[in-house]
Parts: structure tokens; sequence; C-alpha cells
């Protein structure tokens, strides 16, 4: 995604805070195949249908210099943070220390669209994220920052 893509993510968070919307996910996402070892993945399903829109990695880069300097000229942003941003993916480093590799399915159609990304990305506790201060983090930790789906815990 070129800059013009950038543009039109920060324009649909924008939009999402502004019309007081908690998250904007279609409200039948839920969480499967979840695996909690050093890190934390999820594939996002539709509810409905079965099929996987999305999936994520969520890592704690502390101490991990050379994850963290990947994003040292990231090209993008997303709310303050440096950001690798594609057609299909948007990965991000939250405070210089937890890193979301957010991607969307091939065939998910629209169900994986840049807009619903970004929405579950934003639904990500990155307050939290960026406040805390404690010890690495495994898989089993990271979880506190989910977003709030079924199959999550």
């Amino acid at each position: 995604m070129q800059k013009t893509g950038l543009k039109y993510v920060t324009f649909l968070t924008f939009m999402l805070v502004m019309t007081g919307c908690s998250s904007g996910l279609p409200s039948d996402l839920e969480y499967q195949n979840v695996v909690k070892a050093q890190w934390l993945q999820a594939d996002v399903v539709s509810g409905s249908s079965g099929q996987r829109v999305m999936w994520f990695q969520l890592f704690d880069r502390s101490g991990d210099q050379q994850s963290i300097n990947f994003y040292r000229n990231a090209p993008d942003e997303v709310r303050g943070h440096p950001a690798r941003v594609s057609d299909n993916s948007i990965w991000v480093l939250v405070a210089g220390r937890f890193e979301i590799r957010l991607n969307a399915d091939n065939n998910a159609g629209s169900a994986g669209s840049p807009e619903n990304m970004t929405r579950l990305l934003e639904a990500f506790d990155l307050r939290a994220m960026a406040a805390y201060e404690g010890e690495a983090l495994d898989g089993e930790g990271l979880v506190r920052f989910l977003p709030d789906l079924p199959g999550g815990g």
C-alpha cells in the first residue's frame, strides 16, 4: 500500500474514533487455532461461514534489537507507531516493543479488506501495550492485549 493507502487507513482510523465506534468489527468474528508459545497467533474467522478472514501474530520484542530495527525506517505509521503496510497486511511496532503482524487471508474477499484489518488492529489494546513496562511476555501473557472476540482466552 502506498502513501495514499496509508492516508486511507489513517482516515478510517479517524472515522472510527470520531464516530465513537468501539471496534467497528463485524459481529460474527471469532478466534480459531490460537497458539500461545513465545508469541501469540490466531486465525480470525467468520463465525457464520467458518472461513478464515485474517490471521495475526503478536510478539513481545523486548531485547530483540534486530526486530526492532526492522521498523527504524518504516515507511508508514499507524496511530503514531512505525508500520509496514501493504494491500493485504499491516505490521506495526507498538511502543518500540510489541509487534503485531496482521494479514488478510487471500480468499477472504471483502471480509479481509484493509478497512476490516484496520478495525481489528484498532481493537487491540494499543494503549495498554504502550503503557506496559513489565517483564517480557509470552503468548499466555500477550492475551491481555487481544480484541474481545469469542475463542481468544
